[in-house]
């Protein structure tokens, strides 16, 4: 994840990033001084992953979290440093726990998707996917995961009606295509069975 360049002066992370709107000052010696908010330790979490420095990264989203249970971004901050260690179990759960909190998190909601298909474990990503596509029904590349979770499930009859909504909103999509072409002809040689992506 692209956290931006980092300076001397004040900073700014978008919501893009899926940790929203963070702002930190460096002070001109490039020193910072240790936050006392959640949302302090939540910004030096993002700095330090940025840096690669992994383990403070990861003890500043775990004071992110003691100091507020109900940051979704601290708990999507740690997912993320999970991941990146290789701990996809830990990171699977607290993408799970970012999700609870903020079922808008993109960040926390394609971290989820990641994890399981590295995993192999689908069941609760769809709910997830689902949920999100209800308040966000135009977002292809959602709409795509979802569809090839689908696939991967056996659940066809899910996946065709909303590749074919995908392909109406973005028509130069080719995955989605062929991934729908792959449906059409199993369907057409009668096979239950799906190409397992």
């Amino acid at each position: 994840m692209d956290y931006g360049r980092i300076g001397k002066g004040s900073h700014s992370l978008g919501s893009s990033e899926g940790l929203a709107g963070l702002h930190f000052n460096i002070d001109h010696d490039g020193r910072t001084s240790i936050p006392d908010t959640s949302s302090g330790y939540l910004r030096l979490g993002v700095l330090a992953t940025a840096d690669g420095r992994l383990d403070q990264a990861e003890a500043a989203f775990q004071m992110a979290c003691r100091l507020d249970p109900g940051c979704s971004g601290a708990y999507t901050g740690l997912a993320v440093v999970y991941q990146q260690k290789g701990l996809l179990k830990a990171a699977f759960d607290m993408y799970l726990k970012g999700l609870q909190l903020d079922n808008d998190n993109l960040i926390a909601l394609l971290g989820l998707f990641q994890a399981s298909c590295q995993m192999g474990s689908f069941a609760n990503i769809i709910h997830y996917l689902e949920l999100y596509l209800r308040s966000h029904p135009c977002d292809t590349s959602v709409m795509f995961c979802l569809a090839a979770l689908y696939v991967r499930d056996g659940q066809i009859q899910k996946a065709r009606p909303l590749l074919n909504e995908l392909l109406v909103l973005d028509p130069s999509n080719s995955d989605a295509a062929n991934l729908l072409e792959e449906i059409e002809n199993c369907l057409i040689q009668g096979s239950a069975d799906v190409v397992k992506r």
